[in-house]
C-alpha cells in the first residue's frame, strides 16, 4: 500500500503543474482564463433565482 502512494502523490502533482502552466501561458498570451472551479451558468443562475425569491417573501426580511 505504500509503495502506491509516492507514484499517485507524484502523478497528481505532474498534473496539477501542467495545468499551471497552461493557465499562466494563456495569461501570459492575453486569453481568457477560468478558474479551477468553474461553476454552470445553470447552476448560478438557480442559485441566483433561489436568493430572489428568498428576498420577495413578506414575512421574512422584518
Amino acid at each position: 500500500m505504500s509503495l502506491l502512494v509516492l507514484p499517485v502523490l507524484a502523478v497528481l502533482m505532474l498534473v496539477l503543474m501542467r495545468s499551471f502552466i497552461r493557465r499562466r501561458r494563456r495569461q501570459h498570451q492575453g486569453l481568457p482564463v477560468h478558474g479551477a472551479w468553474h461553476i454552470p451558468l445553470w447552476v448560478r443562475q438557480r442559485w441566483q433565482n433561489r436568493r430572489l425569491l428568498r428576498l420577495r417573501r413578506p414575512g421574512k426580511n422584518s
